[in-house]
């Protein structure tokens, strides 16, 4: 599956943030929640949609704590006895709302799945809750973290080899950069007709791979001969899932690193500049406020 990460287009979008600041501190108002709770947005363009909001703490708790080095345990409980935000420091004036910080400039939660663990499960994702752990990475940049979260989470991002293409047609602009960035870097492409019609009108050469359904050898027979170390793919129709399935159960057994959004993809080829680079640099973890 795909890492949750926030990617970077965010920073550009200012007004959606401000939008989840805003909704946050409703939210808790008219609920009158006293310490944690846990909100789900989601966002498309400028709207932002609300998903559900629980008072309760969540897996997310030791994330941030550990990344913003405030316990927010702590403050959860010192709020119980009274002690209000402002009085432990958390945030500047009454009414107002705090941001936190990643100390070590990015920090990312992937989540593991156990799919490899039984036989005839498909590996797609939906709504519901099916991660059995989660994973963090931080790094200096995004491409840093970003590239420790996937190898924490066992899915080791190639620094070389064949990267397989094949997106529906609205991702096929999108899709050009990465390419694009993806063949500066090395990698050799192959891509479906539809795909490598539009990767060769932007100037970007590759091979044509079949998909499942129109022959042999097709992705998935390159993906069994161990010929590919990437696949992106971003389906849509009923053939498309249905060779999607394919693809996606043989990278889940061969262990192949498999993105399908174009923002993942995006965040693969910064982790894979990162690990390119071979410049690793192994830090304490920082101390908090309440660990000092």
């Amino acid at each position: 599956g795909d890492s949750a990460a926030v990617f970077p287009p965010y920073k550009s979008r200012p007004q959606v943030l401000a939008q989840m600041r805003q909704w946050a501190l409703k939210l808790a108002r008219e609920l009158k929640v006293k310490g944690l709770m846990n909100i789900q947005f989601a966002s498309k363009g400028d709207d932002l949609f609300i998903i559900e909001v629980n008072p309760r703490g969540s897996r997310t708790v030791p994330f941030i704590s550990k990344t913003s080095g405030i316990n927010l345990i702590e403050a959860a409980v010192r709020v119980w006895h009274g002690e209000d935000l402002v009085s432990q420091g958390l945030v500047p004036a009454e009414g107002a709302v705090a941001e936190g910080k990643p100390l070590m400039g990015w920090a990312i939660k992937e989540a593991v799945f156990s799919f490899d663990r039984f036989s005839n499960v498909d590996p797609a994702l939906g709504p519901e809750m099916r991660s059995t752990g989660e994973a963090i990475g931080m790094g200096r940049t995004f491409g840093e973290a970003y590239a420790k979260s996937q190898a924490a989470a066992g899915n080791l991002l190639p620094k070389s080899g064949t990267v397989v293409i094949t997106v529906n047609h609205n991702d096929h602009q999108t899709i050009i950069p990465i390419a694009r960035d993806l063949e500066k870097m090395g990698f050799t492409l192959l891509a479906t007709r539809g795909t490598a019609r539009a990767l060769f009108e932007a100037g970007i050469l590759c091979g044509v791979v079949l998909k499942t359904q129109d022959g042999h050898p097709n992705i998935v027979d390159l993906m069994h001969a161990h010929k590919v170390d990437l696949v992106i793919n971003t389906p849509m129709g009923y053939h498309a899932r249905r060779s999607d399935d394919d693809i996606r159960s043989m990278a889940m057994r061969l262990h192949i690193p498999y993105t399908t959004t174009t923002s993942a993809a995006r965040a693969a080829v910064e982790a894979i500049r990162y690990e390119q680079e071979g410049y690793y640099t192994v830090r304490e973890l920082p101390r908090g406020r309440w660990e000092e």
